[in-house]
């Protein structure tokens, strides 16, 4: 009985950080990095069943207040063409390419919502594209590509 009763009080001690700080985490004011930046259309794009529509937010000043070099944070919404249901699960990736013609490494874009995004940071002049490749719900692999003149 002994053991038992030094077992749970161990369990209980080991869970106390964890749950202390998850409470902590939740309690944060996630508005101080509230982005309130202009919304950039970049269009929408058709593949095999799926609609994506893909916009940038800027977001630089918000970001540049905590110290950051991101400047964009880019999205893109899928829809199943034939339902209009909003796809959410499945994996999303961009690579971009610059005004200096270079291509950069892949960006994981994270499920957010209805949506999937990306920080990015577009700190040249000139036109960007937007190669997004995805695997969805369905398995199927499709890229999307979007361009942004400037």
């Amino acid at each position: 009985m002994n053991v038992v009763v030094k077992f749970l009080l161990f369990a209980l001690c080991m869970t106390l950080p964890i749950s202390s700080f998850a409470m902590k985490h939740t309690e944060m004011d996630h508005g101080s990095m509230q982005m309130d930046g202009e919304t950039i259309p970049l269009g929408e794009m058709v593949v095999d069943g799926v609609k994506g529509t893909a916009y940038l937010l800027d977001v630089s000043e918000a970001m540049a207040k905590h110290g950051m070099k991101t400047t964009h944070h880019l999205m893109i919404n899928f829809t199943d063409t034939e339902t209009g249901d909003a796809i959410v699960k499945g994996r999303a990736a961009t690579k971009v390419k610059g005004a200096d013609g270079k291509e950069s490494k892949a960006f994981k874009m994270m499920s957010m919502a209805k949506a999937f995004g990306a920080d990015l940071t577009l700190d040249q002049q000139g036109p960007y594209q937007f190669r997004i490749g995805t695997k969805l719900k369905d398995k199927k692999k499709r890229t999307f590509s979007f361009t942004l003149k400037e």
